[in-house]
């Protein structure tokens, strides 16, 4: 029979240790030792040091086949520059997945930020049987929360709308706890609704 597959979206992933790469890397190193046909793409940057690059565009890690997007050392603590790679990335994550078999789930993270915003394409482009939201960063609320810039908060502002609209591509909503449940509720979806406590948070 063929193996179930699975397409996995997160910014940061092995070798990097920070703890969202660590728990996408864990999540997809068991995938495949259960008999998944598993695929991440992710980014060629390490959260801690972004302006160094990881030369392998392409390596399979314990059955787990990657393929990293090359991006711009841009600095992640500049709100401004951290859009900037967000949308360079979905971009390049969008053009691999036209190019790769069809699979029969993608699980997207949220990070980069606003991650969300490919929801639809994937949607119509992809078709795949089932797509899956991990969220461990709320965003908008997350820049509104934080006391960014007045241009950045008015982007988060603009951009809301659409994330609602966004969530209707979702078939499984995947949060933190009841605080962020809550929260991802209020834009009224109709995916169905896990919660997953990471590791990290114990």
């Amino acid at each position: 029979m063929r193996k179930p597959s699975v397409t996995i979206l997160y910014h940061f992933f092995h070798p990097d240790d920070v703890v969202g790469a660590r728990q996408f890397s864990d999540f997809a190193r068991e995938l495949a030792h259960r008999g998944w046909d598993v695929t991440v793409l992710t980014s060629n940057r390490c959260w801690g040091h972004s302006k160094a690059e990881i030369s392998i565009a392409r390596e399979n890690w314990h059955g787990v086949r990657i393929i990293r997007v090359s991006r711009f050392g841009w600095n992640q603590a500049n709100n401004v520059l951290r859009i900037g790679n967000a949308l360079w990335i979905m971009m390049g994550w969008l053009v691999r997945l036209l190019r790769l078999p069809r699979t029969d789930v993608i699980v997207v993270g949220s990070d980069p930020q606003f991650s969300q915003l490919i929801f639809p394409a994937i949607k119509a482009l992809i078709r795949p049987k089932a797509l899956v939201y991990w969220c461990f960063d709320l965003f908008p609320e997350a820049i509104l929360a934080d006391g960014a810039s007045r241009p950045v908060r008015w982007l988060a502002r603009v951009v809301q709308p659409f994330i609602k609209r966004t969530y209707r591509s979702v078939d499984l909503m995947v949060d933190l706890g009841p605080c962020m449940r809550k929260r991802l509720n209020l834009y009224d979806h109709s995916a169905r609704r896990e919660t997953l406590t990471p590791w990290a948070l114990f």
